[in-house]
């Protein structure tokens, strides 16, 4: 009987190091099963914090491709007024050039002018002097030379 007890109790005894080895592995699972549940909740954290930045990537990227778009089309915009506005120049230019020579040439008009003018006067005060000497010195001078010359510049 001894024996049996002696057997009982090495039996009991194993079973008890058996339930506390369990015991043990209960609580190792149950602390693993709560880190494991733990960085479920971290990971699920993340992926939303994830999702929210890129639906946050996305609408920041579609309102710059919207920016890009707009950039675009006021370049183009811009480019077509600097075209016209060059063709403006170049009509501009030309208009100028144009005007500058009339004035040049009408400068040459002035001054083939001035000197007839001159010229004119020049005869007129000879006129009057020998006019004037005709009566005095009573003279018979051709007055016609000077309005000869005066027809023969203006053609």
């Amino acid at each position: 009987m001894q024996e049996f007890s002696q057997k009982t109790s090495e039996d009991l005894q194993a079973t008890e190091d058996k339930v506390n080895h369990l015991n043990k592995v209960k609580a190792k699972l149950e602390q693993t099963l709560d880190e494991l549940e733990d960085g479920l909740e971290r990971e699920k954290k993340q992926r939303a914090e994830i999702e929210k930045n890129k639906r946050k990537i996305e609408g920041d990227l579609k309102l710059a491709q919207e920016a890009v778009v707009d950039l675009e089309k006021n370049k183009k915009e811009l480019e077509q007024t600097i075209q016209r506005k060059e063709k403006e120049m170049a009509s501009l230019a030309a208009k100028l050039e144009d005007e500058q020579s009339l004035v040049a040439k009408l400068q040459k008009q002035i001054k083939e002018l001035q000197v007839i003018i001159l010229f004119e006067k020049i005869c007129l005060i000879f006129w009057q002097k020998r006019r004037i000497d005709e009566y005095l010195f009573g003279r018979d001078f051709n007055l016609f030379i000077c309005s000869t010359q005066i027809s023969e510049q203006t053609l």
